[in-house]
């Protein structure tokens, strides 16, 4: 009997001690299905690779490189992964007591390098900002859980200073890796970097997405903030924006894909200028789903040269415009103190017909746009004077400068005639000729039209001929809106 018992005991002493490496063995398998999954989500703009693997009884170690994708750069972080193996997995080295039922836990860390290492522990007396813990259940979903400590960094001198306030997140991926929930949540942030200072305060993230048979991500997301500023020194612009909400889903049918998205913003200031509640919202439909696949990995080469990824997004195109996609602005709305802009958009191009990028010609007669635009008369009135004024300014200074350049020059030197350097009076004076005269103009060619205190314009292209508010108009003729420049001052 005791002979029995000690066998028993020996077999499960095996199969205990033994479960760690062949846990580690599943593991490592769904490992690599987790980094390429994750990095297959479209509308996530990073790529993961598993460089390294190194699988151990109890314990293994893997590095992944992360590249992150923003403003045409590429921004590159290599991750170090201790994977401890289940299904009895011992939370800490030399603890007995506290133990996880799961088929893994990993703890990750950013790899710096020395440098890097050296700054992060002279000004902030650590160098392990982030903290990032994974659980791998035993049926194989993941929970990924990311802590950042708050960070302050201060140049010597003072020009830059970084104050982050840290962050949180939390990602659920489905034991079938076919199902993915987020969120992540910073408090914020306080930056004086190149001039400039920039503030935020509460930014919240929310997403659930879900895989198709094409390999798309389709799904939902909500984005909150609840302050942003921006302080430019250079030029003394001031941008604030209160009570942010943004939202977008994609959504796909059969071999069709569809996107809408929607802005909130309660309050923006802009130098000092109060705005809101703005609300827009648009929709993008009939996306082949398959285009739209193929554009999402384009749009992750970076690398790739140029010309080579320009050429085959170009070959997607007849395919793009089979479909006849449809853009619309379903509703865009600006509250402002002199009155409230609103606008609407209809856009389609393309057919069965019409896709043959060799006959540009078609594609145009395919074409039906259609929008609308009521503006406060005041509001146009400042939108000209602004630009007017800007284009005056620099036309004064180019004026100042050649007043100076001729005084330089020898009395015998034959100078051509200058043109008249222009007080600020003359120049407020000219400016607001020029607004009516441009207003008076495009009321008479009927490119706006009057109602209440406000200006409507409506615009129409559809079987190749382009209108305004009823009315013929060539594509090239100019639209309500000074884009050119103004003649220098004192020159009509």
């Amino acid at each position: 009997m005791k002979r029995k018992i000690v066998l028993y005991i020996a077999i499960l002493a095996i199969i205990v001690g033994g479960a760690p490496y062949l846990t580690g063995m599943l593991v490592e398998t769904k490992f690599q299905d987790v980094v390429k999954v994750l990095s297959d989500v479209d509308s996530a703009p990073i790529t993961i690779k598993l460089t390294d693997y190194q699988r151990g009884w109890r314990k293994s170690y893997a590095k992944t490189k992360v590249t992150i994708y923003a403003a045409n750069q590429e921004y590159n972080l290599m991750l170090e992964h201790e994977i401890r193996h289940g299904p009895f997995v011992q939370l800490h080295d030399q603890d007995y007591k506290d133990w996880d039922f799961a088929r893994a836990l990993i703890h990750s860390k950013i790899l710096l390098n020395e440098n890097a290492q050296k700054i992060l522990a002279t000004e902030l007396g650590q160098t392990e900002i982030l903290n990032i813990n994974s659980k791998m259940a035993i049926d194989g979903a993941v929970q990924i859980k990311v802590y950042g400590k708050e960070l302050k960094l201060k140049e010597h001198d003072g020009t830059s200073r970084i104050a982050w306030k840290g962050v949180t997140g939390e990602w659920n991926l489905s034991s079938d890796l076919r199902h993915l929930k987020g969120q992540i949540a910073m408090p914020g942030f306080d930056i004086d970097l190149n001039g400039a200072h920039y503030l935020a305060e509460d930014l919240n993230y929310t997403t659930e997405l879900s895989q198709t048979a094409q390999g798309l991500w389709p799904g939902k997301f909500l984005g909150t903030l609840n302050k942003l500023t921006i302080e430019n020194q250079a030029d003394h612009s001031v941008l604030n924006l209160e009570g942010m909400t943004a939202g977008g889903m994609m959504s796909v049918q059969g071999a069709m894909a569809d996107f809408s998205g929607d802005l909130r913003i309660e309050k923006a200031l802009v130098n000092g200028k109060q705005y809101g509640p703005i609300d827009y919202t648009n929709t993008l439909k009939h996306i082949d789903s398959e285009v739209l696949r193929a554009f999402f990995i384009l749009s992750q080469k970076k690398k790739a040269p140029h010309d080579a990824n320009l050429k085959k997004m170009m070959n997607l195109l007849p395919e793009l415009l089979k479909s006849r996609p449809e853009f619309s602005i379903e509703e865009l709305q600006i509250h402002t103190n002199e009155g409230d802009v609103k606008g609407t958009l209809h856009f389609a191009i393309g057919g069965i017909e019409a896709n043959d990028i060799k006959n540009f010609p078609q594609i145009i007669q395919s074409i039906v746009a259609k929008g609308n635009l009521l503006l406060p008369k005041l509001i146009l009135r400042d939108m000209l004077t602004y630009q007017y004024t800007q284009n005056a300014q620099t036309a004064n200074e180019i004026a100042k400068r050649a007043a100076t350049l001729a005084s330089s020059l020898p009395p015998t030197q034959d100078v051509q005639q200058l043109p008249k350097v222009l007080t600020d009076q003359e120049i407020a004076q000219l400016v607001n000729q020029k607004v009516n005269e441009s207003i008076t103009k495009w009321l008479k060619e009927g490119s706006i039209i009057e109602k209440d205190q406000n200006y409507i314009s409506e615009v129409t292209f559809e079987n190749g001929k382009f209108s305004v508010n009823g009315h013929p108009m060539d594509v090239g003729q100019q639209l309500p809106m000074p884009t050119g420049s103004m003649p220098p001052p004192g020159v009509q």
